[in-house]
């Protein structure tokens, strides 16, 4: 009799995997994807990723199983209340869809504020 061959599983995906594929399309976006280590404080989001605008995007990389600890839960709530984005991104197409939204909410902070400045213009007599 032969032996039998022993099929190994395919190779685990672990949250590296993903946080490499989102740091090379970052940076194919013409952005800086930035690993912070802070320290002392524990939690911090993954990466800090910075593109064109003024556009900042912090993001903390998970497995589809992978839970985030209550370290980092509060550092995605500060941040966000701070006003970033903030993603806890299982897949790269997650983190792309956050920058999606982040630069659509950028374009309206600025419509805001664009328009506000012209209200003021318009109210005063020059």
């Amino acid at each position: 009799m032969g032996r039998e061959k022993r099929v190994q599983p395919a190779p685990h995906r672990v949250e590296r995997d993903t946080e490499d594929e989102i740091v090379a399309w970052a940076e194919d976006e013409g952005g800086e994807a930035l690993k912070l280590k802070i320290d002392g404080l524990r939690g911090f989001p993954d990466r800090t990723l910075l593109f064109a605008g003024a556009l900042v995007l912090f993001v903390e990389t998970k497995t589809p199983t992978n839970k985030t600890s209550p370290q980092q839960d509060r550092w995605i709530k500060r941040l966000r209340e701070l006003g970033f984005v903030v993603e806890v991104a299982r897949t790269l197409a997650e983190a792309k869809e956050a920058l999606w939204l982040a630069r659509a909410e950028q374009k309206l902070r600025w419509r805001k504020i664009i328009d506000d400045e012209r209200r003021m213009v318009e109210s005063r007599d020059f």
